[in-house]
């Protein structure tokens, strides 16, 4: 009889899990477990929303909740992971299961509907006086007030398209200015909304006139922190309180345009610290009034490229290149470039216009010269996107021995009369115009000095390959020196020359270094291919260029890099022996440009290392000097681990309001976009006399020691907190904020015993 009782009971256990299983509920039981949910079963989510499950697991009496597996009856619905944290990902219905893992029939279902509205509802993706619901009840949305409105469209991606009808109906009055547009923004766990984006809108002349300037701005979505922001037209358009604005994001690129009327503006802004990593299109608002309309969006990769591919046409291609005539029984690599910049498909197919015996091209601008080619040859290149095609002649030239030791005489461009060559150098007459002067080398590793004495013009050094059709480029004009690609935008930087300079280039592979009167202006990449040449470069120049010397031997190449440890910005004196003197520098009305990672490190020492693993920082801080603005002292002395970024940084803060008597003197460790928190110590308060810095960069945290004494051990803004990693990059560096200070003993040593 008990036998059969035992039996009957474990049946009707079994009935009940079975019928509970069948109708729905909430928990499994069994004789030796359960699964009991503490969540809701029946979720409602929205695309983008995600969810932790809650629940109890028991197993022979024993708390087992992280031995249960989930699993998604549709994972183009619902994502589940091994903890269960559910995503919503797409419109429909699916069940998400629990099982223990010790007996996988004891379940539990949770029932999850998902759908799709066109912008995000959840707080922290939609924020201010707004009610995203009305854009799928009514079509529309109507942002009222508040000091700042995002709302973001329900299409995460590293590639989507948004469009938008905005109507500006007002301002809140407490910042009649303010901003509106649409943007690209990031959002997760470290960057809430807000913290990182790039938007595309307007800013206001006048309300009353109705005239608005469309414009690009952002913020950290490039390397240093916050961008300027850029008109992307002259003058304001009118009555641009009515326009379609158009993004689209591919990849790292966002391609904007605007339309008023019948007036239109298109604009490509990059943001390469956004690569592999998804972004919301959306509306901002800065204390406006709009109404937002006739909205559709997709991040289906085939659909957006349709729209790029419409964004812009080609109007016109211009081959690249200095040289007209090419040597005979050379491969040349033509290139071209796509006009307006604007154009996404800025691909061409080059061709002969008439064949040539011994001539050759391939679509991809491979130009084969015959050994005994003669004669001349034109090329065509036309746009893919368009029928915009451009033609252009060369003749051919034996090859044959330069003349001059250092300089390849037979491949020299310019007007032959309005230059001399000397032993050591090139002296320009007046009216030079553009001279290029190939070096006698050719590889992967060289460096070239040499001194000038020019009282007009622009001078520098390119390196160049096919035909001077490709290059990097460093020029200087007056007090600025520009370098970069020649495809790409170039970087501009203060040198504070005189007429008389001395100026090296190298290259080091894919590394270049430039270094002009003695200090080193910029360390920075580009991955150009081939065998370079060192080419002397003129525009305009009047005056001598001489001491003119080239190294190829790669030990010595080496050497020299080993004299440029660092760059030394503009505003700051080497003053010999490892000192160097910042001055007091405010470089604008925006005081992030005053951080020595936006302005690069014009105001600094930036490492000339990119590291990887671990690496000690030694300086020995001295003279400090604040400036006082406004009556009051905020000033800093900053270490950067991560230069990229200007919160990965070590903070030494000299403050004083208008109501003190003396700066206060405090420490800041900043590494993570962690909250803004600033600390005291008794060392700190010697700075009015040399204070020795050390700063060691681990795996997982920075220690920091003052003279001699390690500080702030226990500091937990000290540890990085999963911020970087061993393989992650670093391009450390020092300068200062509204101050100048004394720097002296700097070293970088790489590795930590």
């Amino acid at each position: 009889m008990k036998k059969f009782l035992c039996i009957l009971l474990t049946l009707c256990l079994c009935c009940s899990a079975v019928a509970v299983s069948a109708c729905g509920g909430n928990n499994i039981d069994s004789e030796r477990g359960l699964i009991r949910l503490r969540s809701e079963q029946q979720q409602k989510m929205n695309v983008g929303e995600t969810y932790k499950l809650v629940f109890d697991a028991k197993y022979d009496d024993k708390n087992v909740k992280d031995e249960v597996t989930f699993k998604s009856s549709d994972d183009n619905v619902v994502k589940v992971d091994n903890y269960g944290n559910m995503e919503a990902v797409g419109a429909g219905e699916a069940v998400v299961t629990l099982a223990l893992k010790q007996d996988q029939s004891i379940t539990a279902n949770v029932y999850c509907t998902v759908t799709k509205t066109f912008f995000m509802v959840k707080p922290g993706y939609s924020n201010g006086d707004v009610d995203p619901t009305t854009a799928d009840t009514e079509g529309w949305v109507h942002i009222k007030a508040g000091t700042q409105t995002q709302l973001l469209v329900n299409e995460c991606s590293e590639s989507w398209y948004f469009k938008t009808k905005i109507e500006h109906t007002g301002d809140t009055g407490a910042d009649s200015n303010g901003r509106w547009g649409v943007g690209s923004f990031l959002v997760d766990k470290t960057h809430p909304i807000g913290d990182v984006m790039a938007w595309f809108g307007f800013q206001p002349t006048s309300h009353t006139e109705k005239k608005y300037t469309p414009y690009v701005g952002g913020w950290k979505v490039q390397s240093g922190g916050m961008d300027k922001e850029i008109p992307i037209t002259a003058q304001p358009l009118e009555n641009a309180d009515l326009a379609t604005l158009e993004v689209i994001r591919f990849d790292t690129e966002h391609y904007f345009t605007v339309t008023v009327g019948n007036q239109v503006a298109k604009y490509v802004y990059s943001c390469p610290s956004l690569a592999g990593t998804p972004t919301y299109p959306g509306v901002y608002s800065q204390r406006q009034r709009l109404y937002v309309s006739e909205f559709e969006a997709t991040s289906n990769v085939d659909e957006v490229i349709a729209k790029l591919n419409n964004f812009q046409k080609a109007e016109s291609v211009v081959i690249e290149g200095a040289a007209t005539e090419l040597e005979q029984g050379r491969v040349y690599n033509l290139v071209a470039t796509v006009l307006p910049e604007t154009t996404f498909d800025k691909s061409v197919s080059f061709s002969l216009k008439e064949a040539v015996e011994g001539v050759s091209i391939t679509s991809g601008g491979v130009l084969t010269i015959g050994a005994q080619a003669t004669g001349s040859f034109t090329v065509v290149a036309t746009a893919a996107s368009s029928e915009a095609s451009v033609e252009r002649t060369y003749s051919i030239k034996a090859q044959a021995q330069s003349s001059h030791e250092l300089i390849d005489t037979n491949n020299t461009v310019g007007a032959a009369d309005k230059y001399t060559l000397n032993a050591d150098g090139v002296t320009y007459l007046a009216n030079s115009g553009k001279v290029y002067l190939p070096l006698n080398a050719k590889g992967d590793k060289w460096a070239v000095s040499f001194n000038t004495s020019l009282s007009a013009g622009a001078f520098g050094l390119l390196g160049a390959t096919n035909g001077i059709c490709d290059y990097v480029a460093m020029t200087i004009n007056g007090s600025t020196a520009q370098y970069g690609s020649m495809t790409a935008e170039k970087t501009e930087i203060a040198v504070n020359t005189t007429a008389a300079n001395s100026v090296t280039f190298i290259r080091d592979g894919g590394f270049w270094y430039i270094a002009v009167n003695g200090r080193l202006v910029d360390r920075f990449y580009n991955a150009i291919n081939g065998d370079i040449t060192p080419v002397l470069y003129t525009d305009g120049a009047e005056g001598t260029i001489n001491s003119l010397t080239l190294v190829t031997e790669s030990a010595a190449v080496d050497e020299l890099i080993a004299g440029y440890p660092h760059t030394v910005g503009a505003y700051v004196t080497d003053n010999g022996e490892g000192s160097y003197t910042i001055a007091q520098k405010s470089f604008g009305t925006e005081s992030d440009v005053d951080w020595p990672p936006v302005n690069n490190y014009e105001n600094g020492l930036k490492f000339a290392q990119t590291l990887t693993g671990d690496f000690t920082i030694e300086f020995t801080m001295s003279d400090f000097r604040p400036m006082t603005v406004n009556g009051e002292i905020d000033a800093k002395v900053l270490v950067y681990l991560r230069s990229e970024s200007k919160t990965a940084s070590l903070q030494f803060c000299f403050k004083k309001g208008k109501a003190d008597d003396a700066v206060r003197i405090t420490f800041c460790p900043n590494l993570n976009d962690a909250t803004w928190n600033e600390y005291s110590h008794d060392c700190l308060n010697s700075f009015n006399e040399p204070v020795a810095v050390k700063v060691v960069k681990t795996a997982d945290k920075a220690e920091l020691f003052i003279n001699g004494e390690r500080v702030f051990a226990e500091n937990v803004g000290l540890n990085n907190n999963g911020y970087w990693t061993e393989s992650t990059p670093f391009t450390p560096g020092i300068g200062s904020y509204r101050c100048g200070v004394t720097l002296s003993n700097v070293s970088l040593t790489v590795g930590n015993d």
